[in-house]
């Protein structure tokens, strides 16, 4: 009986934090429980302008993006990830250091935020979203992303605004997002290339960008992520776009529709710009 009581105690938790968190009514972001319900450097948020603090960094380097290995693309009910940069030769692996950075960074997957409307960023700039946005997820050199959930600092993620317009941010997964459109489908695409259409515009030393301390803007929702956000935008095709919106969650058939959090309050924090001006 005082088992079943503690199963009975734990299984909304289970519920809100596990496999069955979503977007929806039912199980989007108003119901998540634990640190995305209670912390107090919840992601993403608002950047406005005006109050930023300028901070005089060295710049940013994001080494690697050019590189080529094997990669897996899934569908994971909540978005489209692109993962396995943990595997591709030490040498090659895309990083990030410096630029404000307390260590290196090793890229362990990216995935992408949009919604059913044009305003599929998670982050906002003065009130304003942005079509849609990526995330590049880095953990601290040495770790892998479960054990850099647990520590001080552990993830650095990189994030950039795409704007519809003619550019080809995402060329170069077109036709792995249809084969990816159901939940669970899963492609391993060798020799891949980020910088082939997108991160080739990402110079190799970044100068502007704005940084906050926050979480994981998924539960659990983890506050030890070092943000970095690049104000210029990269343009994608309406055809990626829809591409995207075509992405089922956990009903068969249905489309994901949006996976984009609210953004959270400060709660006293400041957004930096790097300026040395």
């Amino acid at each position: 009986m005082y088992l079943l009581n503690i199963l009975l105690i734990l299984f909304p938790i289970v519920t809100i934090l596990g496999a069955d968190w979503g977007y929806e009514k039912h199980n989007g972001p108003n119901t998540w429980g634990g640190l995305c319900k209670n912390g107090k450097k919840q992601s993403p948020v608002d950047i406005v302008t005006k109050d930023l603090q300028k901070s005089c960094f060295t710049k940013l380097w994001v080494i690697n993006y050019n590189m080529r290995g094997n990669v897996v693309v899934e569908n994971n009910g909540h978005g489209v990830e692109v993962s396995g940069f943990e595997k591709w030769n030490p040498l090659n692996r895309p990083f990030m250091a410096r630029g404000g950075l307390p260590d290196q960074y090793g890229l362990t997957q990216f995935h992408f935020h949009w919604s059913t409307s044009l305003n599929g960023s998670e982050h906002t700039v003065n009130g304003k979203h942005y079509d849609a946005e990526v995330h590049f997820v880095h953990v601290k050199k040495g770790y892998t992303f479960e054990q850099a959930k647990k520590i001080p600092a552990g993830i650095a993620v990189l994030a950039v605004f795409l704007k519809l317009g003619n550019g080809n941010a995402m060329a170069n997964l077109e036709t792995t997002l249809l084969q990816v459109a159901k939940k669970g489908a899963k492609v391993n695409i060798q020799n891949f290339q980020i910088g082939f259409k997108f991160s080739q515009q990402l110079p190799q030393l970044v100068s502007d960008f704005y940084r906050y301390e926050g979480s994981l803007t998924t539960p659990e929702c983890n506050e030890n992520v070092i943000w970095t956000i690049l104000p210029d935008t990269y343009q994608f095709t309406l055809r990626q776009l829809n591409l995207l919106r075509a992405i089922q969650g956990p009903i068969p058939g249905k489309p994901l529709g949006s996976n984009v959090r609210p953004t959270q309050l400060l709660n006293g924090r400041k957004v930096i710009v790097h300026s040395c001006k």
